[in-house]
Parts: structure tokens; C-alpha cells; sequence
């Protein structure tokens, strides 16, 4: 929780002032709150407008829907942090807060403990708080009471000639993903698995410098066994990969999450590529599932704070769409060896008629796909029982590992996974 305080604790003024001290029904003051602009993509202005009124204090409460808006950032303004001559208040509180189903920001002030300090005239009202907000869905940001932060629940009010005012809470702003937003998509593939997952990346008619990706599964559910780059990264500029990759698991308990940070270029020389509208995989993960759980992309969990963004310009943008996946308990085998199509833990013609038989004769589905795949180039083809004569027959290459014993795969980017192992 960020907190910035001056004056006496949070706790105790929330508690008194602007809390349990509200008072409604006793005449409503030339005073209101207003939000700006009426619609937004990101940034938010709280400000107190009033015809003619003494407003010594406040306490003010904004809230958001946490699954549809994230706060990136938030400040006193300028002019309210050196409203005293240079200075701020002499009592003041800005930090996050918290209900049963909503989050958001709180604000309280009194602007001097031992004079009669009112608040400046300013045209348009008096700006007093600053916000900047990510968008992951079509939502709005609202005046509301009921918020916790480091005291009571805060009641939004305003303190004029000595008497708290309750206010209207009918003041909003409505919150628009940014342009770019709904051009870009997350996913994970397949959607469900036991042990490998790529996440994959796509643009429609953008090209992107970057981006950043936060992956969350629960700690108890699943063990992570790797996290790489794909291929397909590792070759994007030229053959050459990006400028900046950063791959790392991070604990957010009950969560563990998985990041990846790319910047295609440097500063002085920006790349930008694409557009990828069937997908680019960025990022592949291997799992030891202990129960079923859900993938996601993950903004806000175990009090830490993560970024899943793509820049634009210079410019991050949430993904409007991202697509989470499954780890499913016990529905693949891990252990193969690779060419070894029908599982009976040799190599020999009967593997390559096996996979024939499966492609283009209806016969029973292949066990393990990844064992099929004889050349490992992640799916199954005429090429793999191809391959597996050549092998044999022919002095061709062997296959990759796991060969010639059983093991796990260890190249995520090209795993199938596997009804059955060894």
C-alpha cells in the first residue's frame, strides 16, 4: 500500500475527522466534488469546485472495480501540496483503499490546525488529486464512501465554516481502453495441458517495441520446471534476438508468477516489428501439475504488483484480450523416448507404421504426440515416420531427447504432450 502522510497518523484522522464526524441533513454547502475528463483512458483529475463557501478539509474516497482498472499511479496535486505558502496541509492522507468488492484511492485534509486557511479560489476548482489508471475493461471511477485504508471506513465529505457536508456520490469518470488496446491479445496454448504451455503474442495491424508479461499459477498446484524463450524469439530481429530479454519467477503468495520483459531495440535505436495477427510464441513453461489450476495473466496478487503490457511508441498498452489456460493433474505422461510411437520402449519399423496407420488409415490415436514426433519439430507429419526410417535404414540423424532412454521433454516451444507416457 503507498501511503503519503503529513501531519498527525492516518489511522487516527480517518478515524475522527472524516469518518464517524460526518454529518448529513444540515443544508448542502456551495461545494462539490468533480471528476475530469467526463471519459478517459488513463488519466483521472479529482477536484473541489465551490461558489463562495470557507472549505477547511475534506476526506474524499474514489473507487474502481479491481478486475476492470488497475492504478498505475497517484499524487496530491501541485498546488494542494504547497497550499500552505509552499507547504502541504497541515493534516494530510493520500493512500489506497480497500472494501469487500471494490478498491481505490483516499484523500483527507485539513488544511491548517491553527488558523482559519481556506481553500484558494481557482478557476474551474481546485485540483487536489491526480491519478493514472491501466484498463484492462470498459469500466468508470466514482466518488464513493466505505473505503479502508489505514483507518475507518472514510466517508467523502467536505468541512466548510467548521461543519462536515456529506456529498453527492453521483460524480464519475468513465474508463475506455486506450486505441491500441483492443488491436492486441495474450494467450495461452493449449488452452489446457499437464506439463508444457507456450504464451503467444499477436498484433492486428501494429507493429510493437516490447513488452511485458506476468504469468500466475497457485504454488500449491503446480511446480515450475522451466521458463525459456521460444525460438521463434531467439531468431526475431534478423536471426538475432531482441535487445533486452528478461525471464524470471517471482513468489506472490499464495501465487508464483512467471515474467518476461522484452525490448526489441535500445533507446537510441528503437526497433519495432510486425504486425503478428495469427501470434508470435514469446515464451515457453514447463510444469509439474499437482492439482488442477488456472493460468492467468496476472496484474495484482499477494500485494505485489505485475505489468502485462506492449509498447507502442513508447506508449505500454494492456492487452484488451488475454486468454488464460488449464493445468490439468495426470492427463499427460512425461516420461518417452522420442521416435518410440507406439510406446513399447523400442525403435523399429513398427513405430513408423504406427504413426502411418494413425495419419491416414483411422487407427487408434497416438499415445504420445510428443513421441511420435519423431524429429521433434512439434507436430506430427508423414516427415516423422519419414524420419524414422531414415534413422534405421538409411545411417539418418538419431532422434532428439529424450533417446535412446526414457525422459522428459526438454524443448517446451515443441512439446505435444502426451495422453499416456512410460
Amino acid at each position: 500500500m503507498r501511503t503519503r502522510v503529513a501531519g498527525l497518523s492516518g489511522v487516527v484522522a480517518l478515524g475522527i475527522s472524516f469518518g464517524s464526524a460526518a454529518r448529513a441533513g444540515d443544508g448542502s454547502p456551495g461545494a462539490w466534488y468533480a471528476l475530469a475528463p467526463a471519459v478517459s483512458d488513463g488519466p483521472v483529475a479529482a477536484s473541489i469546485d465551490f461558489d463562495d463557501e470557507e472549505i477547511q478539509g475534506w476526506s474524499l474516497g474514489l473507487c474502481h472495480d479491481p478486475e476492470a482498472l488497475r492504478v498505475r499511479r497517484f499524487s496530491g496535486t501541485d498546488a494542494l501540496l504547497s497550499v500552505r505558502g509552499g507547504y502541504p496541509p497541515d493534516f494530510y492522507v493520500c493512500e489506497e483503499g480497500r472494501d469487500a468488492a471494490r478498491a481505490g484511492v483516499i484523500q483527507a485534509a485539513v488544511l491548517s490546525f491553527y488558523s482559519a486557511l481556506v481553500l484558494p479560489r481557482a478557476e474551474g476548482g481546485f485540483p487536489v488529486l491526480e491519478l493514472e489508471y491501466d484498463v484492462l475493461a470498459e469500466s468508470a471511477v466514482r466518488v464513493c464512501d466505505g473505503l479502508v485504508g489505514s483507518g475507518q471506513p472514510v466517508v467523502t465529505a467536505l468541512t466548510v465554516r467548521g461543519a462536515t457536508h456529506k456529498q453527492a456520490l453521483e460524480v464519475s469518470t468513465s474508463m475506455v481502453q486506450k486505441p491500441y488496446a483492443g488491436k492486441l491479445a495474450y494467450r495461452v496454448e493449449p488452452p489446457e495441458s499437464s506439463e508444457v504451455v507456450t504464451v503467444v503474442l499477436s498484433s492486428e495491424e501494429v507493429q510493437v517495441e516490447g513488452w511485458s508479461i506476468a504469468l500466475c499459477h497457485a504454488a500449491g498446484a503446480a511446480e515450475l520446471l522451466e521458463a525459456a524463450a521460444s525460438p521463434e524469439l531467439g531468431q526475431l530481429i534478423a536471426g538475432e534476438p531482441p535487445e533486452l530479454v528478461v525471464i524470471d519467477a517471482v513468489p506472490a503468495d499464495p501465487f508464483v508468477a512467471v515474467r518476461q520483459r522484452v525490448v526489441l531495440g535500445s533507446q537510441s535505436s528503437p526497433v519495432a516489428l510486425g504486425p503478428f495477427p495469427e501470434g508470435i510464441p514469446v515464451l515457453g513453461l514447463r510444469y509439474r501439475v499437482q492439482k488442477d489450476d488456472v493460468l492467468k495473466f496476472c496484474d495484482d496478487v499477494g500485494g505485489a504488483t505485475f505489468d502485462n503490457r506492449v509498447t507502442i511508441g513508447g506508449i505500454g498498452y494492456v492487452p484488451r484480450t488475454r486468454t488464460v489456460g488449464t493445468l490439468v493433474r495426470g492427463a499427460l505422461g512425461s516420461r518417452f523416448i522420442r521416435g518410440d510411437a507406439n510406446l513399447d520402449e523400442r525403435i523399429n519399423m513398427s513405430d513408423a507404421v504406427f504413426v502411418l496407420m494413425a495419419l491416414f488409415l483411422g487407427s487408434a490415436p497416438l499415445p504420445c504426440l510428443d513421441a511420435a514426433d519423431s524429429n521433434d519439430v512439434g507436430r506430427v507429419d508423414i516427415s516423422d515416420p519419414i524420419f524414422i526410417l531414415r534413422h534405421l535404414f538409411l545411417g539418418g540423424p538419431q532422434p532428439p531427447s529424450p533417446y535412446p532412454e526414457p525422459g522428459e521433454d526438454l524443448s517446451p516451444q515443441t512439446a505435444l504432450g502426451c495422453e499416456r507416457g512410460l
